[in-house]
């Protein structure tokens, strides 16, 4: 097949996925979003596949030009290179990691600097996926992953990095709506619980003055590391792809389950060796839980809900699986019309009391949250990892991947999440 015909190939690929991605962005289902992610994850690998067959067909001379000769040292004009440098960059232009390792390294804020810069510059980058790739690096790839060792120890590249956390947002409901921080080490957090108005005065009030503070309290949510780790398998034949298509391939692979485990967590993790769900690590009572009928969900159950909320009112969301999206579809008017209109090309109920509703598979049926997600707090301990293993693999010409996250995440504060289940009565 020649040069034209893969491109055609791969450009009837690339409008696929465009289609895909267009529509996953208004799709809520999350069986029919796993679905075009699977799709897209093949695509992925087939357009690399293609991409690197391409990258070994030579481009035929162009008509009227002589081929270059190979190891020419032809001195340019009015320079003159005794050495025999005539193809060397000046050294004016020096490489990424040139800059990165001329950096001052003499406290400690100076060597955080340093690896985030080492981190984000390219050479670390393709240094980082050939390894991955089990590719030779050449020396200054080498250098770079050697610095990064010796300087606390290697960890993906800032673009992977950025890459993983789009994925992680755009495969999970929640991810994007908490509160994140990047933070190395366990963390103390502070969470502020504003209850009194700013007073129009420039004086302190007389019980702050005594040592005593009005309604307001800052109180904090101390967070750990917990891994949460994806193994992924990769082909043989894969691992031939360019570097960017095996970055985009071993990125959707591992992020896509990792983003699932976090939405789990998020709802229902049990705070043991993993991060505290709302569901397990909220204090539920009479002032923030509510039931309705067993004979259905109503109007009125809504409304006393969202009324619980108070204060935290503004930037909640509704939170909903599939079962429970239902029963709010079918809660109608005395006329019997539907009370909540459906949007005919999302098919959503357009923001049911002017809140906005999330369908998330990991909730359990007959529950509904109507949550303020800024006060759900979640660190990430350090960047991912990404290592590869070629025994496991050795049967069926696979590399084992894993993917690793150090993060803790828990509730902040009782009163920013309201629950409304079904009695049992």
């Amino acid at each position: 097949m020649d040069k034209k015909k893969l491109l055609e190939l791969i450009a009837k690929k690339e409008a696929r996925k465009a289609a895909l991605d267009t529509k996953s962005s208004t799709c809520e289902d999350v069986t029919e979003l796993r679905s075009m992610n699977n799709e897209l994850t093949d695509l992925n690998g087939e357009i690399a596949e293609l991409r690197s067959i391409i990258a070994t067909i030579e481009d035929p001379p162009q008509p009227g030009t002589e081929p270059e000769k190979r190891g020419s040292t032809q001195q340019p004009v009015g320079g003159f290179k005794p050495l025999g440098t005539f193809n060397v960059t000046p050294s004016s232009e020096q490489r990424g990691i040139d800059k990165v390792l001329a950096m001052s390294v003499s406290s400690e804020e100076e060597k955080a600097e340093m690896r985030s810069a080492l981190f984000a510059c390219e050479e670390y980058r393709s240094g980082y996926l050939k390894n991955l790739a089990g590719k030779g690096l050449n020396d200054v790839e080498k250098r770079a992953l050697s610095t990064a060792a010796g300087s606390g120890g290697a960890a993906v590249p800032t673009t992977t990095y950025d890459l993983i956390l789009k994925r992680l947002t755009q495969t999970s409901a929640i991810f994007g709506l908490i509160k994140k921080s990047y933070i190395p080490g366990n963390v103390a957090l502070p969470v502020a619980d504003p209850q009194v108005a700013a007073g129009w005065t420039d004086s302190a009030p007389a019980a702050l003055m005594s040592g005593t503070t009005e309604d307001d309290t800052i109180g904090s949510v101390t967070l750990g590391a917990f891994p949460l780790s994806k193994f992924a398998a990769v082909k043989g034949q894969l691992l031939i792809m360019a570097i960017d298509a095996f970055e985009t391939y071993i990125v959707s692979a591992i992020a896509d389950q990792l983003a699932i485990a976090l939405e789990n967590s998020i709802l229902n993790g049990t705070g043991l060796n993993q991060p505290s769900g709302i569901l397990t690590g909220v204090t539920w009572n009479t002032k923030n839980s509510l039931t309705f009928a067993k004979s259905g969900l109503g109007y009125d159950d809504l409304v006393d809900t969202r009324a619980l909320l108070g204060l935290y009112r503004s930037n909640a969301v509704w939170i909903v699986n599939n079962n429970t999206e239902a029963q709010l579809f079918k809660i109608k008017t005395t006329q019997g019309q539907p009370l909540f209109t459906q949007n005919p090309i999302t098919g959503l109920i357009s923001n049911p009391l002017g809140i906005p509703y999330i369908v998330d598979y990991y909730l359990p049926d007959d529950t509904i949250l109507c949550a303020n997600l800024d006060y759900y707090y979640m660190n990430i301990n350090q960047n991912p990892i990404i290592t590869a293993d070629d025994s496991a693999g050795f049967l069926s010409t696979s590399r084992i991947y894993r993917g690793t996250m150090f993060l803790d995440a828990k509730p902040a504060l009782n009163q920013a999440f309201v629950k409304l289940t079904k009695s049992s009565t």
